[in-house]
């Protein structure tokens, strides 16, 4: 990983910084759609004028699960038991949340199952 990692102090300010400009940008997009349900989902996530519901669906799993994966290598990473433990603790929140999402597009693109 970069220098930027080499220290906790790093590793959380790396994750603090990601998680507030991806919160700010997600806000800002979830603005511009009109259907109650995308917006809430976009307020954590992202969507274009010509995305569908399935498509920010499916972006937003995409981010969950790269989401996961990074808070699963900073575990990796990290000497410290309790830093360990945070990061695992925040990528199994990552991967509830894309298990809710898939959820969400199963129940949408497959209503009669």
């Amino acid at each position: 990983m970069n220098d930027e990692f080499n220290s906790i102090e790093g590793k959380l300010d790396f994750v603090i910084k990601r998680e507030y400009e991806a919160s700010n940008f997600f806000n800002k997009e979830s603005k511009k759609v009109k259907n109650e349900t995308l917006k809430e989902i976009l307020k954590l996530f992202v969507a274009s004028d010509e995305m569908t519901y399935q498509d920010a669906l499916l972006i937003a799993i995409k981010k969950e699960k790269a989401a996961f994966k990074l808070y699963t290598d900073l575990a990796k990473s990290s000497d410290d038991e309790n830093v360990k433990h945070l990061f695992e603790s925040l990528a199994q929140e990552e991967a509830k949340h894309k298990l809710r999402l898939e959820t969400i597009y199963d129940d949408f693109s497959y209503p009669e199952n």
